[in-house]
């Protein structure tokens, strides 16, 4: 069973947001807004999330500056 209902006209039930906020807290999501946010592409956006160094060319610092950030 999908957490999330595949039909997208199926409401969310009270314990599918439970389970959900579960396996991906507040926290965390906001740890991968950020670095999709930030990075230019893919390979550097999981390298971020996995605690990894990016190359500063794979940073979008405009968007990094949102964050605090300095190149």
């Amino acid at each position: 069973m999908s957490i999330v209902p595949k039909d997208p006209y199926v409401p969310m039930t009270e314990l599918r947001w439970r389970i959900l906020r579960e396996l991906y807290p507040d926290g965390y999501m906001r740890e991968v807004e950020k670095a999709m946010t930030v990075a230019t592409d893919i390979e550097a956006c999981e390298a971020l999330l996995r605690g990894e160094s990016v190359p500063p060319e794979r940073i979008d610092w405009e968007q990094a500056r949102l964050y605090g950030r300095k190149p």
